[in-house]
């Protein structure tokens, strides 16, 4: 199944750490896009690929 644009998580108030990591056993295998914004409103985006095996 293929969507489009569609929010599948959202974290509010993450603490101030270097990482953070998030179980993708929900998701199905393929491409996401992550944004987050960051506390000064700047805006990063990254590509990840899911490969739950």
């Amino acid at each position: 199944m293929i969507s489009l644009g569609k929010q599948i998580f959202n974290k509010i108030d993450l603490d101030n750490k270097a990482r953070h990591e998030f179980s993708t056993k929900n998701l199905s295998d393929g491409v996401y896009i992550v944004t987050v914004t960051l506390d000064n409103t700047n805006v990063l985006s990254k590509k990840i690929i899911v490969s739950n095996k």
